[in-house]
């Protein structure tokens, strides 16, 4: 019997690799003890973690994964309330909010995460445009965030989302630890670690926060900047695609500054992976 979790594998072969051995890990962890005869993770649809396990205590495990992680559903289950795990999509595609994969499937389903929410519910986000919210806060491809489904409209097959407490709270630490943060989906935490200490810049970094499956966030130590944290690193022969963007921590306080709207998209972490 199979679930699909919502956690995303994704990026380089060899990336994928590296993320299916680490949710492999991750599910031992969670529901190892439990009596299971088979409990594999594997790619699913559209990229999903999927995990293949039966047993006595299957049910069990699944409804405990389900709690956790969450699953894709169809879109007529979904329900005004729900709490969806996602992953950013496109960012700054659209001016008025963000795009989300909360993991509606049947039909494929993104939510809108509208920008007049995230300005109310982002620290210092009122005075911000999508694009200054999305780059100062490091917002790139599948940025995992926790959500809430605030409404939704059948006929018009949308649904609009807003950031669940656990999201916030991790945003307002970050706020008041005033630490700038390397935000990198496509990798692995070890893969990171092996690539900042390659690079000289080990005793630059305070800790690697583990956000998804596959995303991190590198928190500088204080007074180190995040975007001269990527410089150190990013000349390293390397030739996975992993995106890279900067919780401008500094910017976050003041909202005074009218940034770039791009993310950065860069040629990160790879000859790590080679052993």
């Amino acid at each position: 019997m199979h679930l699909l979790l919502l956690e995303k594998i994704y990026g380089s072969k060899s990336a994928q690799i590296t993320a299916l051995r680490s949710a492999q890990d991750i599910l031992k962890r969670e529901v190892g003890s439990l009596r299971l005869n088979r409990l594999e993770p594997s790619i699913g649809n559209a990229g999903y973690l999927q995990v293949s396990m039966d047993g006595v205590d299957y049910e069990g495990a699944k409804q405990y994964l389900k709690w956790k992680y969450g699953t894709t559903i169809n879109f007529n289950e979904l329900v005004v309330g729900d709490k969806r795990r996602g992953h950013l999509v496109s960012p700054n595609k659209v001016g008025f909010g963000n795009f989300v994969d909360i993991g509606i499937v049947n039909p494929r389903k993104e939510a809108l995460l509208p920008l007049y929410r995230l300005r109310d519910q982002l620290p210092n986000g009122k005075a911000l445009s999508m694009s200054q919210i999305i780059r100062i806060y490091g917002f790139v491809e599948n940025f995992p965030v926790d959500t809430i489904v605030t409404s939704i409209d059948q006929d018009k097959g949308t649904i609009n989302i807003e950031l669940a407490k656990t999201s916030l709270e991790l945003f307002n630490q970050w706020y008041f630890d005033r630490l700038e943060r390397v935000i990198c989906c496509g990798t692995s935490r070890r893969e990171i670690k092996r690539a900042l200490i390659k690079a000289g810049a080990g005793e630059d970094f305070k800790k690697i926060e583990r956000l998804g499956l596959m995303e991190n966030a590198i928190a500088c130590l204080y007074g180190i900047n995040a975007s001269h944290l990527i410089q150190k690193v990013i000349f390293i022969q390397m030739t996975r695609k992993v995106n890279i963007g900067i919780y401008d921590s500094k910017e976050i306080r003041t909202s005074a500054v009218c940034l770039p709207s791009a993310p950065v998209r860069a040629i990160f972490f790879e000859e790590y992976n080679q052993n």
